[in-house]
């Protein structure tokens, strides 16, 4: 209920991408873009796993291309550029039926 009270804003006026499909990839992962462009909130469950690990990406739209974006929890930063065009390496060790919100907003 904190968080959701931190960002209720974003989430409730902010633009809402699916990024991808939970019928066909391994994560369900969906974002919250304020309309500025100036803060966004990507949420993913892993819900599918089979034989080994792999590496996977989530990459996420409506940012603003040239602008950095900081990871509020970690201050890692990328562009919205590489956000959405090379994607946000998920960690090979997430279970099954975990997820985590990453929060990122502009430096």
């Amino acid at each position: 209920i904190k968080t959701y009270k931190t960002y209720a804003n974003l989430i409730q006026a902010g633009k809402y991408y699916r990024l991808t499909s939970p019928l066909e990839d391994k994560f369900a992962a969906w974002q919250f873009v304020s309309e500025d462009g100036s803060q966004a909130m990507l949420s993913v469950v892993k819900i599918d796993q089979k034989g080994h690990n792999e590496f996977s990406y989530i990459k996420m739209k409506g940012l603003v291309p040239d602008a950095i974006y900081t990871d509020a929890a970690t201050g890692q930063t990328y562009s919205g550029a590489a956000l959405m065009n090379g994607g946000l390496p998920l960690s090979v060790w997430m279970r099954v039926h975990t997820s985590y919100q990453v929060v990122w907003n502009i430096v």
